[in-house]
C-alpha cells in the first residue's frame, strides 16, 4: 500500500457527527448551496456548484468531481476539480481526500469531516477547522427553511457566518 502523508496544521476543532453513517449512501449528486471556500482564489463567488461522489467498491474508496462556474465566468465555462477519497473512521463520518493533479494523486490526505448529514437531503462538511465549509443538498433549489436550519447548525459549530457565501444555481 502507498504511504500517505496526513497534513493538518492543527487538530480538528469541528468533530464529525456522532452517529454511524454508511458512506455509500452519501454517494451521488450534491448541489452546493453555501460555502466558505476551501480554495478561495478558485471558488469565491462561484455559482452552479455541483459535487458528484462515486464509490469504487473494488478499491474501497470514492472519487469526487466538483464542477462550478467561477466568478464572472459564463455558464458554459465550467471549472472542474477532482479528488480521491477514503473513509477514515468506523462511524463513516470522517473521511480523507486528496486532490488529483494532472490525473495523479499526490501522497497527501486531508481531513474531510462530515458534521451533519441525511443521505436523502443534505450534507455539511469541513476540513475539521472552521476555515472552509460546504453546505450541500440533494435538491438544486431546496426549501428555504431547510437551508436556514442547516445554517443554524453551521453557526452552532463555530463557523464565522460573515464568511459563508451563497452559491447561486442559475442553470
Amino acid at each position: 500500500p502507498a504511504m500517505a502523508l496526513t497534513m493538518c496544521a492543527e487538530p480538528p476543532t469541528v468533530e464529525p457527527m456522532d452517529t454511524e453513517m454508511d458512506p455509500t449512501t452519501l454517494m451521488g449528486t450534491w448541489f452546493v448551496q453555501r460555502q466558505i471556500p476551501a480554495v478561495a482564489f478558485l471558488e469565491a463567488g462561484a455559482r452552479n456548484g455541483v459535487e458528484v461522489y462515486s464509490w469504487d467498491e473494488e478499491k474501497a474508496r470514492f472519487s469526487v468531481c466538483y464542477t462550478f462556474n467561477r466568478r464572472d465566468a459564463p455558464d458554459d465555462k465550467i471549472t472542474t476539480v477532482r479528488q480521491r477519497g477514503w473513509v477514515a473512521s468506523e462511524r463513516g463520518t470522517l473521511w480523507n481526500v486528496a486532490p488529483l493533479v494532472g490525473g495523479l494523486c499526490p501522497p497527501v490526505r486531508l481531513p474531510f469531516v462530515i458534521i451533519d448529514a441525511k443521505a436523502d437531503s443534505h450534507m455539511l462538511c469541513t476540513g475539521g477547522l472552521t476555515s472552509w465549509l460546504y453546505l450541500m443538498t440533494r435538491e438544486r433549489q431546496p426549501p428555504a427553511p431547510m437551508v436556514e436550519a442547516l445554517l443554524g447548525k453551521v453557526e452552532r459549530a463555530g463557523f464565522d457566518m460573515a464568511k459563508v457565501q451563497v452559491v447561486q444555481h442559475t442553470t
